[in-house]
């Protein structure tokens, strides 16, 4: 039997619960700095990164061979927006040619949307 399982057989449900919570919010600290440094670097990566497309497109380069590293390739990637209730009703007027089905429709559509729930912990920094 491992550590954890003959340690938690000695504890009662209450200690168990306690410890839990000790090492959930030491984890959510440890976590949050690492998001800051992440972030940090995400943000300096992609300032590079527009830099780097710049000189490629302006170069005509499409592939930036690095040799043993790979290589970087300059890409247009597709991507669709959230379709709002506006948006719509103008797609389905232009199918239905019918300004008021058009308006049910969409309103019918944003009623009705999926919706997901999820259960979650949320740490506040200041207690409650």
């Amino acid at each position: 039997m491992s550590e954890a399982g003959s340690d938690s057989g000695s504890m009662s449900s209450e200690d168990r619960f306690k410890k839990n919570v000790r090492e959930w919010v030491n984890i959510h600290d440890k976590q949050a700095e690492l998001r800051k440094v992440i972030n940090a670097h995400n943000k300096h990566k992609k300032q590079l990164a527009e830099e780097i497309v710049v000189f490629m497109r302006s170069q005509d380069k499409e592939i930036l061979n690095l040799g043993a590293a790979g290589s970087l390739q300059v890409k247009s990637q597709k991507s669709t927006v959230a379709l709002k209730q506006e948006h719509i009703e103008e797609l389905l007027q232009k199918f239905l040619n019918d300004p008021t089905s058009a308006k049910e429709g969409a309103q019918f559509i944003v009623d009705n949307k999926q919706i997901k729930y999820k259960d979650t912990l949320k740490r506040r920094e200041t207690p409650i």
